[in-house]
């Protein structure tokens, strides 16, 4: 008796956590680190194919935002800027795939990056099937690493008040100053005045008063 085996399982994901968050200062951070790859066919005759993972939505309008992995030496990948797609290609087994799946990364090169959510989603190939599509929502932990900056330039000869608008995350300030300088107004070590902390998430709100 001659048995022909028949690819007729789709490889599946698991293991993946639905949401996950990325520190503001690594820029990078494991999608699926312990994620596991299952195909009920013979592992031995039917391989894996291909993998697709694509950021959904972009949060940036150049999408400098991407996707990265390490494949081994039977697999290639590229990611796609205008599709935000990582693609991994070439045929090999459901451990090496898992392997390099669970090295998928994200990664923010953006010094001051957006605090909207990101979505990724992942798929798997063999060449036959689909497996289940999954998603991962990345949230951001902003840090406050900033320091406000005040630049006013003045005519020469001119005495006039100056009203100073310190913005973050929508919120202002003001701080009132009377000065004559030639070409540009500088302000060294203000007297602090009010320094009052905000929720988190939120920066410092400062309100300085002129120096005496």
């Amino acid at each position: 008796v001659t048995i022909t085996p028949v690819n007729d399982h789709a490889p599946r994901m698991a293991d993946i956590k639905a949401s996950i968050t990325m520190k503001e200062e690594h820029q990078t951070v494991d999608l699926m680190p312990s994620m596991t790859l299952t195909d009920a066919d013979h592992a031995d005759l039917f391989f894996i194919a291909s993998v697709t993972a694509t950021i959904m939505a972009p949060v940036y309008a150049d999408k400098s935002d991407f996707l990265q992995c390490k494949p081994d030496s039977s697999m290639a990948a590229s990611f796609d800027k205008t599709s935000l797609t990582l693609t991994i290609s070439g045929k090999a087994t459901v451990a090496a795939y898992q392997a390099v799946l669970r090295t998928v990364q994200y990664v923010d090169p953006n010094g001051e990056p957006s605090p909207s959510t990101r979505t990724v989603e992942i798929q798997t190939f063999d060449d036959d099937h689909a497996s289940n599509v999954v998603a991962v929502n990345i949230t951001v932990a902003l840090i406050n690493d900033q320091q406000p900056v005040l630049d006013l330039s003045v005519a020469a000869n001119t005495t006039a008040n100056y009203t100073a608008i310190f913005e973050e995350e929508g919120l202002d300030d003001r701080a009132l100053y009377h000065e004559a300088r030639p070409r540009m107004l500088l302000l060294t070590r203000p007297q602090l005045r009010r320094h009052q902390l905000l929720p988190q998430g939120f920066d410092e709100r400062v309100e300085f008063e002129k120096p005496p």
